[in-house]
C-alpha cells in the first residue's frame, strides 16, 4: 500500500466529508471531480468499507464515514507534527549552540536545565563555557555563546532576559554564632564576593541583607569556595544561595541559618541577543524552566527589585533558623 498516496486520500475525504458536496471538495483540493470522485473510491476499497452514500439528492456520511471524518484531523496532524520534528531534527544535525554557566550556578540547576535542552535536541551539539554574571553580558555580547546563565539584575538593555528560576537566600556562618555564647551577627564583617563579578546581583544580596546591624564589608574572596573557607575559620559571615551554601556546608564549623524576611529570594536569568533564533531562544528557554518546573515570564534586562530589611535567626528560634 502507498502510504504517501493513502494520506492524500484521506485529505480528500476529509475534503468531501467537511463539503458534503463533490465539486466544492474537487476546488478546495485542487484537483478535478472525477479525480476526487476516483480518488475516494480507491479509499473506500483500501479500507474495505463504504465511506459515502451517493443519492439523487446528494452525498452523506456512512457510519464508517462518520468515524474516518472524526479520527482523519488527529491522523493528518499526527503525520504534520511528525514531518516537523523529523525535518527540524535533519537540520538541526549540523547546529552548534553554545552556553556559558554561571560560575556560581552549579548548585541552582543550570546544569539539569541544559540536560533538558539536549534530552529534546539529541541532534544539537552543545557546549559549555563559564563565567561570571558580567562576564557572561560580554560572551553574549561578543557573539561567543548563543545563551548565558546570569544572576540578575544586569545592566543589558541591549539583550534579552528570562528568569528561569529563583534561590532562597540564607546565611552562612560559623557554627560559634549558632551558640548563646557566640558573637552576634553585627560583630562580625560580612565577606562577599568581588563586585565586578556581578554588580546588579551583588547590590540586589546587599539590599536583602541590609547593612544595618550586619556588619560592614571588610573582606573579599575571590569566589564561594574561599568565602566558605573563611567562614569555617570564624572570620565572618555571608550570604549565599541556599543550594550553594549547603552544597559547601562540610563537618561542624559552618552552619546555614534561614533568613525570616519573606522576599530573601534571588533569580536565576538566561541571557541572549534579541536577534538570536526566536523558536531557539523559546526552546532553550522553556527547557530551563521545564526542568526545574518553573512557571515564569520574560523580563527586560534590568530586573527590578526592591529594598528589604532581613530579620535574622535568633538564639531561641534554633530549629526553624538553623538547617
Amino acid at each position: 500500500m502507498n502510504h504517501s498516496g493513502l494520506l492524500r486520500r484521506v485529505e480528500y475525504f476529509l475534503a468531501v466529508a467537511e463539503e458534503l458536496h463533490l465539486g466544492r471538495a474537487a476546488e478546495r483540493c485542487h484537483v478535478t471531480q472525477p479525480t476526487l470522485s476516483q480518488q475516494i473510491k480507491v479509499l473506500e476499497k483500501e479500507l474495505e468499507t463504504r465511506l459515502l452514500e451517493r443519492g439523487k439528492t446528494g452525498i452523506s456520511l456512512t457510519a464508517a464515514g462518520e468515524i474516518l471524518r472524526h479520527e482523519a484531523p488527529h491522523l493528518l496532524g499526527h503525520i504534520h507534527s511528525m514531518r516537523t520534528k523529523l525535518k527540524a531534527a535533519s537540520s538541526e544535525g549540523h547546529r552548534l549552540v553554545r552556553v556559558a554557566f554561571s560560575r556560581a550556578g552549579h548548585a541552582l540547576g543550570q546544569r539539569a536545565m541544559v540536560a533538558e535542552f539536549r534530552r529534546d535536541h539529541p541532534a544539537v551539539n552543545v557546549t559549555i563555557a563559564s563565567g561570571w554574571s558580567d562576564g557572561n553580558v560580554r560572551l553574549v555580547r561578543a557573539r561567543e555563546v548563543d545563551f548565558a546563565f546570569v544572576r540578575p539584575p544586569i545592566a543589558a538593555d541591549d539583550l534579552q532576559l528570562h528568569v528561569v528560576g529563583s534561590s532562597e537566600i540564607v546565611m552562612l556562618a560559623p557554627t560559634q554564632l549558632t551558640r548563646s555564647t557566640g558573637p552576634a551577627p553585627a560583630e562580625l564583617p560580612l565577606i562577599m564576593w568581588p563586585r565586578d563579578q556581578a554588580p546588579g546581583y551583588y547590590d540586589h544580596l546587599l539590599r536583602i541583607i541590609g547593612r544595618e546591624g550586619v556588619g560592614h564589608v571588610v573582606r573579599e574572596e575571590p569566589d564561594y569556595a574561599n568565602i566558605a573557607s573563611a567562614v569555617a575559620a570564624g572570620d565572618g559571615i555571608s550570604f549565599m544561595d541556599r543550594g550553594i551554601a549547603e552544597w559547601l556546608t562540610h563537618g561542624e564549623d559552618t552552619q546555614v541559618l534561614r533568613l525570616r524576611a519573606s522576599a530573601a529570594h534571588a533569580p536565576l536569568g538566561v541571557i541572549s541577543r534579541r536577534d538570536q533564533d526566536e523558536i531557539l531562544a523559546n526552546r532553550f528557554v522553556l527547557a530551563c524552566r521545564r526542568a526545574t518546573a518553573t512557571e515564569l515570564s520574560p523580563t527586560p534586562g534590568g530586573f527590578p527589585v526592591g529594598s528589604v530589611r532581613p530579620t535574622f535567626g535568633v538564639p531561641g528560634d534554633r530549629e526553624s533558623d538553623v538547617k
